[in-house]
């Protein structure tokens, strides 16, 4: 079974960026892709996943750098995700809270409220749905990474763009109880509690994270992000900083282009909203940031070592770009200043085990 179909998305508000050599843009539309869906006759379905522009303006605005490929026609084609059968009723359970909680079937009181841990500093309380309302859910970062690779990822990141990880899963825990009171699952399976891991940029948490065991896999639920205003002496973003985010604003916060790919559950679609993360990943073999790396390293510099991480990890090389902004002084003194020896040592530990690793 093949089907094709195309689609845009776009933000409302226009936020200033600034592309590698300063030049300022405004972002107002990002690119997704035109997927291809194919079905295995076993416990995995597999998606297989075209990329394509959806406007050319789109396509001249993708973030240049040094190592980007002459042939401005010379695109990742096609890419592969295969989702084990827990994962396919993960979504499927996760698509049915949201729905159960748009069409007002469901309703977060004090029973599921209760089985939360009280360290979250978001609202507990899930208010009606208004009309119209549509929760997008979408697996960001490492587990998209990881199954494009071929490999398997214990942990699913969800992002939401409509209410905060903790509110979701606080809908998910509900929808699961109703479950149980209808006797379609377990009651063992409705009674899991809702761990709140604070926002802690030391610990590379920019976000309140929800954490919770869905059909024995891991997941953390988590809003967008959007743009963050830092301190000059801080990894930790100010309160100037926006809660709620929009997917492109998101993948552009990203720490690397690799890392910034998202699956949409709903679609059933992988997203790229910096146009150039499946490039990185599948064809470049590159890390690369998604903004100017010196403005990527200053707010946030221990991403210096987690670039050098991940290539090792991924037998990945370093963009040029990157390279002259880790050697900069002023990422230096960032680095200095921002980041912990302990945090430091943990991000050399990874250097020295992984599967390229030389020491």
């Amino acid at each position: 079974m093949d089907t094709s179909s195309a689609i845009s998305s776009g933000i409302d508000n226009k936020q200033v960026y600034h592309w590698k050599d300063g030049t300022p843009f405004e972002l107002t539309r990002a690119s997704v892709c035109t997927r291809t869906l194919s079905c295995e006759e076993e416990d995995i379905d597999a998606l297989t996943t075209t990329t394509a522009s959806t406007n050319d303006d789109v396509e001249d605005k993708a973030p240049k750098t040094s190592t980007e490929v002459t042939n401005k026609e010379e695109h990742v084609t096609s890419c592969t995700i295969r989702l084990m059968s827990e994962e396919e009723h993960l979504f499927e359970t996760l698509i049915a809270a949201a729905d159960a909680y748009e069409n007002g079937i469901i309703t977060v009181d004090n029973f599921e409220n209760a089985s939360l841990e009280k360290n979250s500093t978001s609202p507990t309380c899930v208010t009606p749905p208004p009309p119209g309302c549509h929760v997008s859910i979408r697996v960001a970062g490492g587990w998209v990474r990881d199954k494009i690779l071929g490999s398997h990822s214990h942990d699913v990141d969800i992002a939401l763009d409509t209410m905060s990880g903790v509110q979701f899963a606080s809908i998910v825990q509900a929808y699961l109880h109703t479950l149980a009171q209808e006797g379609k699952i377990p009651k063992s399976q409705s009674n899991k509690k809702i761990g709140v891991i604070s926002a802690n940029p030391n610990q590379s948490k920019h976000l309140e994270t929800a954490t919770m065991k869905i059909l024995n896999i891991e997941c953390d639920f988590v809003n967008l992000r959007a743009e963050e205003v830092y301190e000059e002496h801080s990894r930790i973003p100010t309160q100037q900083t926006k809660q709620f985010g929009t997917p492109l604003e998101d993948a552009l916060r990203r720490d690397f282009t690799v890392n910034s790919l998202f699956y949409n559950i709903r679609t059933k679609q992988v997203e790229d909203y910096t146009n150039r993360g499946l490039d990185d990943l599948l064809m470049h073999r590159m890390i690369v940031t998604p903004l100017d790396p010196h403005t990527t390293f200053h707010d946030d510099p221990l991403r210096v070592l987690r670039a050098i991480r991940f290539c090792v990890r991924y037998d990945l090389d370093l963009d040029t770009t990157l390279r002259e902004a880790a050697m900069s002084k002023e990422v230096h003194h960032s680095l200095h200043i921002k980041v912990s020896r302990e945090r430091v040592g943990k991000e050399l530990e990874g250097m020295l085990t992984g599967k390229g690793a030389k020491p």
